[in-house]
């Protein structure tokens, strides 16, 4: 039962973590019958045996290893990702028999005030190649016109009455006053 308590780590046991890496599987007893560890009977007693493998040095450092190394193709399939989306942009703008599009300089854009995100609909809306993406942005900007005329209707305001503090309390100023005198 305890033949993976060993400090090496074999091809099996990599094999396991690199499932539990990339995650297919999350059960450590099917990863440490797959390791080498069990049959799949696994009796009470094995519960230790698989805590034990899945905490050991060797487990734990092929474990990270295997994240840097899936960290970093993830960066790699990203970027190539980025290379193919900008070689189809460059390649769309030149089927437009115009110069490709110069990249201007890209500036913080606060989309938090009305003003920026109405402007950026209205361009999403006029820049829209798709029916359906103007739609959206459309019914955005209508869900606000519709919002922004209830609230006019309403004509409500909300207030907020935030509790005093006890200096500031004129029946506490009162009583200090008898206690000072």
């Amino acid at each position: 039962m305890g033949s993976l308590q060993g400090s090496v780590i074999n091809e099996r046991e990599k094999a396991a973590v690199r499932l539990h890496v990339y995650g297919q599987v999350e059960d450590w007893r099917l990863l440490y019958a797959l390791a080498g560890g069990t049959d799949g009977n696994t009796p009470k007693t094995t519960t230790h045996y698989i805590s034990k493998w899945k905490n050991s040095v060797k487990v734990q450092a092929e474990i990270d290893a295997q994240r840097r190394e899936k960290y970093a193709d993830d960066q790699r399939l990203k970027e190539r990702l980025r290379e193919e989306i900008e070689e189809e942009q460059e390649k769309r703008g030149n089927e437009g028999g115009s110069e490709p599009p110069k990249k201007a300089a890209r500036r913080s854009i606060d989309y938090t005030d009305p003003r920026n995100q109405r402007e950026k609909l209205n361009q999403l809306v006029n820049e829209a190649e798709d029916a359906g993406e103007a739609l959206d942005a459309l019914k955005v900007i209508i869900s606000g016109q519709r919002d922004d005329r209830q609230a006019a209707k309403e004509g409500k305001q909300v207030r907020a009455y935030l509790p005093i503090s006890c200096k500031d309390c004129p029946l506490y100023q009162k009583q200090r006053q008898k206690l000072t005198i």
